[in-house]
């Protein structure tokens, strides 16, 4: 027993030098406007090369108005977080993103819903109270609503404020989110000098890390040693 509880103390310490550390920024690559074009918003692709535990291919809406990023452009993924750099007129909160201690926005709760409706659950879309919609209607509307909910803009109406009604309703109604919805903060440096606009995203869980995968295994053949030292006995 005594061996056994060695080699696996010996080998945990192993993996846990192994095992990456939190995941560094990242690059990733604004790739163009998918849906709808809200003064600038609208649904946005933005690729990445996979590492840094983000997704190739991301969906997002702007969490900023008056930031700004280019067709094309080049930027580090600092940080995946609840809050947006640069935010707008709300009550900020000293977090820290990419390393850095800053007064940011928190992501509001009707905004994950706006998302999750979506690009998540593809709820939106078609026809909404007797009247229909095409595609960029909806990408519109929902990018107007996420702008006004983080106070980006003053002014709402027509489809983009029933939305926001209706996320208003479905927080009060019990909605807790979507841990997989998150904020992906930008900047032009990997030290997260010059923030530009971050953007909402749907950004799945990582498959575990190699380090993690060894552990679970060494676990697994620790727990069958044990019992066929039990059977043996």
């Amino acid at each position: 027993m005594k061996k056994l509880v060695f080699v696996f103390t010996g080998m945990f310490f192993l993996c846990l030098v192994i095992a990456p550390a939190m995941a560094a920024p990242t690059r990733v690559t604004f790739a163009g406007n998918l849906v709808g074009n809200a003064n600038g918003g609208g649904l946005f692709l933005f690729t990445s090369d996979g590492t840094g535990g983000l997704p190739t291919e991301m969906h997002t809406f702007c969490m900023e108005k008056n930031d700004h990023i280019s067709y094309g452009g080049t930027y580090w993924a600092i940080d995946v977080s609840n809050y947006a750099w640069n935010g707008g007129g709300g009550v900020k909160e000293t977090t820290t993103i990419g390393g850095n201690i800053v007064e940011a926005d928190p992501l509001d709760l009707k905004s994950v819903w706006l998302f999750d409706q979506y690009e998540v659950l593809k709820n939106f879309n078609g026809a909404y109270n007797g009247l229909n919609y095409t595609n960029a209607d909806w990408a519109n509307a929902v990018q107007a609503a996420i702008w006004f909910n983080e106070d980006e803009s003053t002014s709402i109406g027509g489809l983009a404020g029933d939305l926001l009604a209706d996320a208003g309703n479905a927080v009060a109604a019990g909605y807790n989110g979507n841990e997989e919805i998150k904020v992906l903060n930008l900047s032009l440096y990997s030290d997260g000098r010059g923030a530009v606009q971050d953007q909402i995203a749907y950004l799945p869980k990582a498959v575990p890390a190699p380090g993690a995968i060894l552990l679970s295994g060494i676990g697994s053949i620790i727990v069958g040693l044990l019992r066929r030292r039990n059977i043996v006995e």
